[in-house]
């Protein structure tokens, strides 16, 4: 089979490669080689388990399921014919037919998955889509079919000379045929508007009419009726084309989530550059526009720009980078100078918060969450400065400096206030900005923290609770890392701004805090860190395991309930209750410039609209919040409550209410995985019974011959006996020991022990090691001990086979009391009734680690001891050396020779021998008693 997929490979890989690249045998691609030996190279590396019939059955479940929602079920009979061809296909063998099948239904999964979960809203989106498209195209078709009508009309009163200009009106025509996938909902909509002839140069002053005006100069005049109708049209064209373009940067986000960082920032366009250079562009030649527009509708329009793009311009400059009125402007006239004075600061806070927005909305998630947030705050602002930009364009009796200071009063302070809240939450110098990306995080919650914490008698401009709403909108971006961390074990932190961290130590998991150094370390008083801190203390053990073990996804899986919402969301919901008993009836609203989309829905001038689309689209919620979390809904609640409601406490409340329950769940869950279903407290006393030998009496024997098999240089011979008693000894067949012995050196024999990824929390590699010592230990002395206990009676009794036996007896007192056999078994009952009792994943680790210091203690730790124990082996191996050969010399007495004299002579020098022998022996047992004491 091997040799078949090989020789398929060889043949159908270059083919594979010529259609990819798009080339034949004769014309080759330049990377045609390099890709052909990185195929190879894959083909070979290729470790993918075998597909199982089981795994297709599934895709093909899904691919079908698929083609059913989609109303495609005519592919039905093409998936059956294909399918049918790949398992009629003799050549292939029966696993590659199943890999085959398996990646022709695996396809688009995730696009399945999608298209299921927002296919009404598509289709409701389509069908709108093409009712206003075709609504439209009709209007149009008959506005131009009647302008024609008229125009012909005309023709016969008008001299020849016009007949190629009617030629060219009569020659526009809008196509019928518009490919929707085409449509590039970014533009401005002149699809319904914009006149279809040449293009023509517009004057500066023209710009500023009205769009009627441009009607009447480039089309002929449409009855009422008709252009109440195409107005309707392209209104519901806009609605159309907005809602399904936000359908697809909703959906294309959830497509992008696997090949892009979910917290890279979006790209913004500057709205406020491109409107004030539409603004200025009809002030380019100062005197058409001050003939046209007098001197203080220059200076309204001068100012209205400057709001949007800051430049040295004929009354305004910019000194160090600030916007400041030229002396020579100042106006002769007190009260129109005091009202100039009066948007000075305006001008500058705008101007602030503009760089402050355009700098920092890409460094840091975080960052570009206070952007954003401050952003569409500030987009009342902007809409009503439009709003009067328009006014004045239609009604010049607006173009007063009253006027534009009565429309701004309102926002006024909240330019004020929006400025003086991004300084205090944020402002560094370009040279700070390499700083560690998680202080500069913590410092902007740290400072949104500290103001909305301020007194009530400092906080004269409502701060708090401007500052509070910022801090809720902000914190998004830790519950993002943290719904991240509960649901993949990792925080997903692409820009290293998340307080803590993902360690890898001895390919273990481990979640600590970032470190903070210098001045840094004042945010660890901050409360929101200290809440984090606890969370990642109190849960981070219990997720590790689950990480490391792979069992994450069960745990999600079971409570996807809980895991499944949004932290964030969870927060607000949380919070919004109790700010309910601060909050004052809401006072009423004051009116406010019409919404911008609104605006855009009303004007006819394509280039505004085209401007105003994108602002709309720069400060668009974003969809996948919930309206309570949005930063509109959030400084309405917390503006309501009461100036001494202490926000800031109710923050951290509920962000800690909210972070408990995911603490007890998982731990509850962990211990319940590993006292119940893992068996936690069996594995332990089987891990206790095989190093420490509780069982060696049922085992002496074949243990015995292992280490005679040692002791003779036969290693391999004795890790398969220890192996084969391992084997039987093992009651759980899913967690083996296996005998490591690479030499005759008794001090290289060690037991390596495979259990679940997750037990690797109760049962460290270095508590094994130190079991690996104790086991070692053990069996030198059980082993000693044993042969000691066998060795045969002597068949005579003399004073000195008294003395042996009396000194072997003491020796097997001697060793085993250094079996410690009474203080093991105490120690094993202890930890067996502290497991019972421990309710928490520390408190398991607790317990095995308390046996095993009590372990170490017992046998390992007394230098003294050890001494001690090598010089008992020593002695009872040479005591049953000795014993033996004594057995054999006296065991059986020889019968004195008869009738030969060399013979009897020798029995003689034999008999002194043997006296010798046994002195010898009687001195070294009293010496070797001396060392017992």
């Amino acid at each position: 089979m091997q040799q078949q997929q090989e020789e398929l490979v060889a043949q159908r890989l270059p083919e594979l490669m010529h259609r990819l690249l798009d080339c034949d045998e004769e014309n080759k691609h330049p990377d045609y080689d390099d890709c052909l030996q990185y195929a190879k190279q894959r083909m070979a590396n290729f470790n993918r388990p075998p597909d199982s019939p089981e795994s297709v059955e599934e895709n093909l479940g899904n691919f079908i399921e698929r083609f059913h929602l989609e109303f495609l079920e005519e592919l039905g009979d093409t998936v059956k014919l294909l399918s049918q061809v790949i398992l009629d296909d003799l050549q292939l063998p029966e696993p590659l037919k199943w890999a085959v099948l398996n990646f022709m239904l695996s396809v688009n999964f995730r696009a399945f998955n999608s298209a299921r979960m927002f296919l009404r809203d598509r289709k409701a989106c389509r069908s709108q889509l093409l009712e206003s498209l075709d609504w439209a195209y009709r209007i149009k078709k008959e506005a131009r079919l009647s302008a024609e009508q008229q125009q012909l009309e005309v023709l016969q009163k008008q001299p020849l000379e016009l007949d190629s200009e009617v030629g060219s009106i009569a020659g526009s025509s809008v196509s019928a045929g518009t490919n929707l996938s085409s449509v590039d909902l970014s533009l401005d909509l002149s699809l319904l508007s914009s006149p279809e002839g040449g293009s023509s140069q517009v004057s500066p002053a023209s710009i500023r009419q009205p769009w009627p005006y441009f009607r009447q100069q480039q089309q002929p005049e449409q009855t009422p009726e008709l252009q109440q109708q195409e107005q309707h049209a392209r209104q519901s064209l806009s609605l159309a084309l907005s809602q399904l373009q936000l359908s697809q940067e909703l959906q294309q986000s959830e497509h992008s989530i696997e090949s892009l960082p979910p917290n890279e920032p979006r790209i913004v366009t500057n709205f406020g550059a491109t409107f004030g250079a539409h603004l200025r562009q009809p002030l380019q030649d100062d005197q058409l526009a001050m003939e046209l527009y007098g001197e203080e509708g220059y200076l309204l329009r001068e100012l209205l720009s400057m709001f949007f793009q800051p430049r040295d311009c004929r009354n305004f400059e910019l000194v160090n980078q600030l916007i400041q009125l030229r002396p020579e402007a100042m106006s002769s006239n007190p009260i129109k100078q005091q009202m100039l004075a009066q948007f000075i600061q305006p001008l500058q806070y705008m101007q602030l918060l503009q760089l402050f927005i355009d700098c920092y909305q890409r460094h840091l998630e975080t960052l570009s969450c206070l952007t954003a947030a401050l952003r569409r705050l500030l987009k009342p602002v902007v809409e009503t400065l439009t709003y009067f930009e328009q006014r004045v364009a239609i009604d010049s009796k607006q173009a007063t400096l009253r006027s534009l200071l009565r429309a701004m009063r309102p926002n006024l302070p909240r330019l004020q206030l929006l400025w003086s809240l991004a300084a205090a939450s944020y402002v560094l110098p370009p040279q700070q900005l390499d700083i560690a990306a998680h202080f500069r995080s913590q410092h902007i919650v740290h400072n949104l923290l500290q103001l909305a914490a301020l007194p009530p008698h400092v906080d004269t401009d409502g701060r708090r609770g401007a500052a509070a709403a910022l801090l809720l909108h902000v914190l998004q971006v830790y519950c993002q890392c943290l719904d991240s961390w509960w649901l993949l074990g990792d925080f997903q932190d692409w820009h290293d701004e998340f307080p803590a961290q993902l360690q890898l130590v001895g390919g273990r998991t481990h979640y600590v805090m970032r470190t903070l150094h210098g001045e840094e370390v004042a945010l660890l008083q901050c409360p929101i860190y200290q809440i984090i801190e606890r969370h990642i203390i109190c849960a981070g053990k219990s997720l590790a395991v689950l990480h490391d073990a792979k069992r994450l996804g069960h745990f999600v899986g079971v409570h996807r309930a809980l895991l499944k919402k949004s932290l964030h969301h969870m927060l607000v919901k949380t919070l919004l209750p109790q700010l309910k008993p601060y909050q004052l009836e809401q006072p009423r609203k004051l009116p406010r410039a019409p919404d911008i989309f609104r605006q855009l829905k009303a004007t006819e001038n394509e280039q505004l609209r085209a401007m105003y689309y994108a602002y709309y689209k720069e400060t668009l919620v974003d969809f996948k919040l919930p309206t309570v979390c949005t930063i509109d809904e959030l400084l309405r609640q917390c503006h309501g409550c009461v100036s001494y409601a202490p926000l800031h406490e109710l923050i951290c409340r509920s962000l800690d209410r909210v972070l408990e329950p995911r603490v007890l769940l998982v731990n509850a869950f962990v211990v319940h995985l590993l006292r119940e279903t893992l068996q936690l407290a069996p594995v332990l006393a089987e891990l206790r019974a095989v190093y420490l030998l509780f069982d060696f009496a049922q085992y002496a024997e074949q243990l015995e011959l292992a280490v005679d098999q040692l002791e003779h240089g036969c290693h391999v011979l004795a890790a398969e006996q220890l192996q084969l008693v391992l084997e039987r000894h093992n009651s759980r067949v899913a967690y083996p020991f296996r005998v490591v012995l690479n030499s005759a050196d008794l001090d290289q024999l060690s037991l390596l022990y495979s259990c679940d990824a997750a037990l690797d929390c109760i049962i460290y590699a270095s508590q094994l090691d130190l079991y690996n010592i104790a086991f070692r230990r053990q069996l030198q002395l059980q082993v000693a001990l044993r042969k000691l206990q066998q060795l045969p009676a002597f068949g005579f009794n003399t004073k000195v086979s008294g003395s042996l036996v009396s000194f072997k007896s003491s020796l097997e007192l001697a060793l085993e009391r250094q079996l410690k056999q009474a203080s093991l078994l105490r120690a094993s009952a202890e930890c067996e009734a502290q497991l019972q009792l421990s309710g928490s994943l520390p408190q398991l680790q607790l317990a095995h680690n308390t046996f095993v210091q009590q372990m170490c203690r017992i046998l390992l730790t007394d230098n003294d001891n050890e001494e001690l124990l090598q010089e008992l082996l020593m002695l009872a191996n040479i005591m049953g050396k000795h014993w033996l050969r004594l057995k054999r010399v006296f065991g059986h007495p020889s019968t004195p020779s008869v009738g030969c004299e060399v013979a009897a002579d020798f029995d003689v020098r034999f008999g002194k021998l043997k006296i010798d022998y046994l002195l010898s022996i009687h001195r070294m047992t009293d010496a070797m008693q001396c060392l017992l004491g």
